[in-house]
């Protein structure tokens, strides 16, 4: 940009989002001082530790109170392009510096036909997703899209930007067929489970034949590995766990493709087992919270690894929304949720992880989700594995054999 330009900052939205933030905390810190829970009752064991976290968190909540007090005085921010560089405001973290000759793409984000804000590609660095309503004024944003896309579109590099829009559109048209089918089934399962009473209480029977145990090699019950992921012990669960299902898995699977979101949901399931059994106290385990886990580390891996060969619609929204999902799951565990495998958990996050860092993924943006044969003879051994011991422990439960 030859000349500088300044555009007026949405002050509102900042401080909306500091005072939710600061509220949301306020409320949970009291929920865990005034309910019986795993930290409450386990305050004297782990005192000190506790008291740091403690300290440390309400530390953060008065440098954000000071910083939304400060905004009321301040003189109004600026969204800046001057001297090279993009400068957003930030009330988190200060702002965010770019300089303009290191933006190498422009992609609008929509929601519904309704442009949310623009996800802008800067080298060495992670994508920049600048939300419209950090400008104050609407027209502001339509300017700021049109000076930024002029920049960019005069610039070399042609070849990577057409491969980054031609990946943007692709990825709205794929299907998220893995994600649906899990959704089904996960469904479908826990509705057998609760048939035999016809209301949507708990079925611990059906829970208890199928659920994973410590003794699954020693009675020769090897289906329990493969079954326990498909069955839940109550509806909540369930539900979080479709939530958060659905939010990764609409943008990992069309970023890696069907196969490849398969075999990690399955790797991670059996790492999440096993690392259960190994490391925990339980005496049995059931649900596909280790699957579960796998998946949004392999989202949190691919924007570490791979984030220049994703669309920009891979990095807007989701990130946020999973982080919000499984904040809400983790005080829900704390509060609400009795027996919880935490060890699971990590199993899942650790398998979902390593597998996305180690796969083979395509050199180029347009070969990231064409899986390897070794892929697809692994997807085809661990789904016909999962197939038959949720088959033979239905047959069993059920008296057909």
């Amino acid at each position: 940009m030859e000349k500088d330009i300044l555009f007026e900052f949405n002050l509102a939205k900042g401080r909306k989002s500091i005072a939710l933030f600061i509220l949301s905390s306020l409320l949970l810190l009291i929920l865990i001082s005034i309910t019986e829970n795993k930290i409450s009752n386990n305050f004297d064991k782990y005192t000190e530790i506790l008291i740091f976290f403690l300290l440390s968190y309400v530390v953060l909540l008065l440098i954000l109170f000071k910083r939304l007090l400060k905004s009321c005085f301040a003189r109004p921010l600026k969204i800046q392009c001057k001297d090279g560089q993009f400068i957003l405001p930030n009330f988190y973290f200060g702002k965010k510096v770019v300089s303009i000759a290191d933006i190498y793409s422009v992609e609008p984000i929509s929601l519904r036909g309704k442009v949310l804000g623009l996800i802008l590609g800067v080298s060495n660095q992670s994508r920049m997703f600048v939300d419209k309503q950090c400008f104050r004024m609407p027209e502001d944003f339509q300017v700021f899209k049109r000076l930024i896309s002029e920049v960019v579109d005069k610039r070399p590099g042609g070849d990577e930007k057409l491969a980054i829009k031609k990946l943007s559109i692709s990825h709205e048209e794929k299907i998220r067929a893995a994600t649906t089918l899990l959704f089904i089934l996960l469904l479908a399962i826990y509705f057998l489970a609760t048939a035999g009473q016809f209301d949507f209480g708990d079925d611990f029977g059906f829970v208890l034949a199928g659920a994973g145990s410590k003794r699954v090699f020693e009675n020769l019950e090897i289906y329990r590995v493969f079954s326990s992921v498909f069955i839940h012990a109550n509806f909540f669960h369930l539900f979080m766990n479709l939530l958060i299902l659905g939010a990764v898995g609409d943008v990992l699977e069309k970023a890696i493709s069907s196969l490849r979101f398969l075999n990690i949901f399955f790797i991670a399931t059996l790492s999440g087992f096993f690392i259960l059994f190994l490391f925990s106290y339980d005496e049995s385990g059931a649900g596909a919270s280790g699957g579960i886990y796998g998946l949004c580390e392999a989202y949190f891996c691919l924007k570490y690894k791979y984030e220049k060969f994703l669309p920009g619609s891979v990095n807007a929204g989701t990130l946020n929304t999973l982080v919000w999902l499984l904040a809400l799951q983790f005080t829900l565990e704390i509060l609400v949720f009795e027996n919880i495998g935490i060890s699971n958990h990590i199993g899942g996050f650790v398998a979902g992880f390593l597998y996305l860092y180690f796969a083979p993924l395509g050199a180029t943006l347009e070969t990231i989700d064409q899986p390897v044969l070794a892929e697809k003879i692994l997807c085809c051994g661990l789904g016909l594995s999962f197939a038959a011991g949720l088959g033979y422990f239905l047959s069993r439960y059920y008296g057909f054999i």
